[in-house]
């Protein structure tokens, strides 16, 4: 295969891999818009999630735009920033993915100390108040109220809030926060961090509640930090390959193809003017044989009239008579 194959392949590649993320990126910008429709995932995340996903989608469709009109056009005006922007996106994703694997090592640190604070380091027990700071928060506007005998007639966690505007997070806590007959066994890590003396007869604090929804939380988020981490991590790599295309198609790129170029026309050679019959200026780079045949073209005049004759060599002498 040769430079121009290569070239014309690596243009192709780019071409149908940024189509790809313009997909993606319209598929996130939708995801963003559908999480500010549910309140019990945009407000739990105080509205964070939602923006960071909508702006993440947007400079994804931004870069992907110039990536394909780049390889399109083989123009290096779309290429150039392309290359740059895909840069700086995967040095933050690097960094994004570096986070998400220290908050998975801190969960799994969590989880074999069975959430134990006080076994904890400083910067693992930052990350765990991070987790808990939204809940402790929604908990306090909600103004959460849990009917313990209804709950125990129907087999599932009733809850309500006075807060009606903060009802998705009662229903967060119907969903996640149930404690089970297994939670109210000596030794689970419910009873650990609620107590060994805790019973359904006491009040449901916020430290309680906090406590029957920490393990699912910290375990679901421990499984999506796992998978955030890897698939940033994919997509990285990806990245970076699409940078060294378009760097390759950049640097091959011998001559311009498209846009305004020089455009050379040959001039045709102008007769000079010429207003006077005996004016015989014979035209630039002419011979002679083409000088003598423009004389012979002009008409001649003779001495006696200003009316040109046609033949010269016709005069004849006038007869004298005596």
């Amino acid at each position: 295969m040769g430079a121009s194959t290569w070239r014309t392949l690596s243009r192709g590649i780019l071409v149908f891999s940024n189509v790809l993320f313009l997909l993606l990126g319209t598929v996130l910008v939708a995801l963003g818009g559908y999480t500010i429709s549910r309140p019990d995932l945009n407000e739990f995340a105080d509205g964070g999630i939602s923006g960071a996903i909508i702006t993440c989608g947007s400079l994804i469709l931004l870069i992907a735009l110039l990536g394909c009109c780049g390889a399109q056009w083989d123009s290096k005006v779309f290429l150039f920033p392309y290359a740059t922007l895909v840069v700086v996106s995967v040095i933050g994703q690097f960094v994004l993915a570096g986070f998400m694997f220290h908050v998975h090592g801190t969960l799994v640190e969590a989880s074999k100390y069975h959430f134990d604070l006080s076994k904890l380091s400083e910067g693992d027990r930052n990350v765990l108040k991070w987790i808990n700071h939204r809940f402790e928060a929604a908990y306090n506007e909600c103004g959460l109220d849990i009917d313990l005998n209804l709950s125990v007639q129907n087999q599932a966690l009733v809850a309500t809030c006075a807060n009606q505007s903060f009802e998705w997070f009662a229903n967060f806590i119907e969903r996640n926060c149930r404690v089970s007959a297994d939670d109210l066994q000596l030794g689970s890590d419910f009873m650990r961090c609620a107590g060994a003396n805790f019973s359904l007869s006491d009040e449901l604090t916020e430290h309680t509640m906090i406590c029957a929804c920490e393990a699912r939380m910290i375990n679901f988020v421990n499984d999506q930090s796992m998978l955030i981490a890897v698939f940033v991590f994919t997509i990285a790599f990806f990245e970076i390959m699409l940078v060294l295309l378009s760097c390759y198609v950049m640097c091959t790129r011998r001559t311009r193809r498209h846009g305004y170029q020089e455009i050379r026309m040959p001039v045709k050679q102008q007769q000079p003017y010429n207003p006077h019959p005996r004016n015989y200026y014979p035209p630039a780079g002419n011979s002679n044989q083409s000088l003598q045949a423009s004389l012979q073209a002009q008409p001649s005049y003779s001495a006696m009239s200003n009316s040109p004759s046609k033949d010269r060599s016709a005069v004849t002498a006038r007869p004298v008579y005596g």
